[in-house]
């Protein structure tokens, strides 16, 4: 039985090691977007808790119908918050992304991996990636860099990136 010689296993040489970066660089940006995502969902559910505490003192009647106003419309305006931007519904899709990446990198890690194979997986990261919602550039060109460093490539490729940019990446970190 003969084997075709384009379904020999191969190394893969530059093209998977740009897939495999690529898919680094990915598995890194949705990790700190759901990051984001999960920490500005809960702020909102606590300011929306320590908020409706203004609705417990209007219906108490206590002496402090400022304050019960005040804390009544923190409440109002998370809830609004959370309504229009659906930080649930976007950490969710960050999610599903980065699970599809790391799919794909486990299937990167085969050891029969083909040429035609390699094809493939590259054509199931641009389906992927089309799903993507529009990408944050900066903090794209930080994971890029974050992924090159993972790797061990060199740092000669890396990308250059606002300070202040480089101050909100520690926060999201």
């Amino acid at each position: 039985m003969t084997t075709n010689a384009r379904e020999r296993v191969f190394d893969g040489g530059e093209d998977r090691a740009q897939l495999r970066l690529s898919i680094v660089q990915s598995l890194c940006y949705h990790d700190k977007r759901r990051v984001f995502f999960e920490a500005f969902g809960k702020s909102l559910e606590f300011l929306a808790l320590i908020g409706s505490a203004g609705a417990v003192l209007a219906l108490l009647e206590v002496d402090t119908k400022a304050a019960a106003l005040v804390l009544s419309s923190i409440t109002a305006g998370s809830i609004l918050i959370n309504i229009l931007l659906a930080p649930a519904a976007r950490l969710e899709r960050h999610t599903g992304l980065r699970n599809r990446f790391l799919d794909l990198q486990a299937q990167l890690h085969a050891r029969d991996l083909t040429e035609a194979g390699l094809l493939r997986l590259m054509q199931t990261r641009l389906d992927i990636e089309k799903d993507e919602p529009p990408l944050s550039p900066w903090l794209n060109a930080l994971c890029h860099n974050e992924a090159l460093g993972t790797l061990r490539y060199d740092a000669s490729s890396r990308q250059a990136v606002a300070w202040y940019y480089r101050l909100g990446y520690l926060k999201l970190t």
